[in-house]
């Protein structure tokens, strides 16, 4: 499976959606992990963008900086993110692993 981030060139992003017109747009693409939980990859995210929003001079400061975003998440986009889960897994359940919209 191609990996969702070697593809996402606006350049080819752009020619893909003028020449296939059921392209999935990489905003839509699951995330890399073959685990079917948006959850994760929408908390990393987040967690990700915090921990290195400056640039690092060592390979512990990521590490600390990644643990000190955890533990000063917003408890609410937390909450707010495991009850978008759970509704997508539910809709998957209810489509049988097909289609679904939320």
């Amino acid at each position: 499976m191609f990996s969702k981030d070697q593809f996402k060139s606006e350049v080819v992003q752009d020619w893909c959606g003028t020449h296939f017109s059921d392209l999935i747009s990489s905003d839509d693409w699951p995330p890399n992990s073959p685990a079917p939980y948006p959850l994760e990859h929408s908390v990393w995210s987040v967690l990700k963008k915090k921990a290195c929003s400056t640039k690092h001079r060592s390979l512990d400061v990521p590490r600390a900086t990644t643990v000190e975003a955890w533990e000063n998440s917003d408890e609410g986009y937390l909450r707010a993110a495991v009850d978008a889960s759970r509704r997508k897994i539910s809709a998957c359940i209810r489509a049988k692993g097909g289609h679904f919209e939320i």
